[in-house]
């Protein structure tokens, strides 16, 4: 971590995660590993739900289903800790502490558990999303403007955002 990142209290002892959520196709499920600490944003930043320790799964893990602002279509009764975004685009953004100054057991827990997948109304099993890796030669230049339904069209003039990122 240096002045440059974009985190206001990034450690360098701490495992961080994160993914961005596309809600304009419907609702997403986030499957939270245990010994987990974050939250979930809208793409104001406002606070949708807390994940880990300290939201409703209280650390042990558990599945959240976040529901985008459009979504008018079914809902399951039980499973699923269930919160709405105030927009189409959200942020999960969560961190696990080192064990014993290590951070194998965390990351190892994350790679086993965290999912993130589009919900099905009525399914009771998903495959998780296969993830690509990017070339080490990639690199891409950001550029969003996005108003709270997620659309570029009728963003507010101002609300820019515009990042660069290479792989390391």
């Amino acid at each position: 971590m240096d002045s440059r990142s974009l985190f206001l209290t990034a450690n360098a002892d701490t495992v961080y995660y994160m993914s961005g959520l596309d809600l304009s196709k419907g609702p997403m499920v986030i499957e939270q590993p245990s010994g987990g600490i974050g939250t979930i944003n809208d793409m104001w930043f406002s606070w949708i739900i807390n994940i880990g320790a300290p939201g409703p799964d209280r650390g042990l893990g558990g599945k959240y289903l976040i529901v985008g602002l459009d979504y008018e279509g079914p809902l399951p009764e039980g499973g699923y800790f269930i919160a709405r975004s105030k927009t189409n685009f959200a942020l999960y953004a969560s961190r696990a502490n080192l064990v014993g100054n290590d951070p194998k057991p965390a990351v190892e827990n994350i790679k086993r558990n965290m999912k993130v997948y589009p919900y099905q109304p009525g399914a009771f099993l998903h495959a998780a999303r296969s993830v690509q890796p990017v070339p080490r030669e990639a690199s891409f230049r950001l550029h969003t403007r996005c108003s709270p339904r997620g659309r570029v069209s009728d963003a507010p003039k101002g609300h820019f955002h515009e990042q660069e990122w290479r792989r390391p």
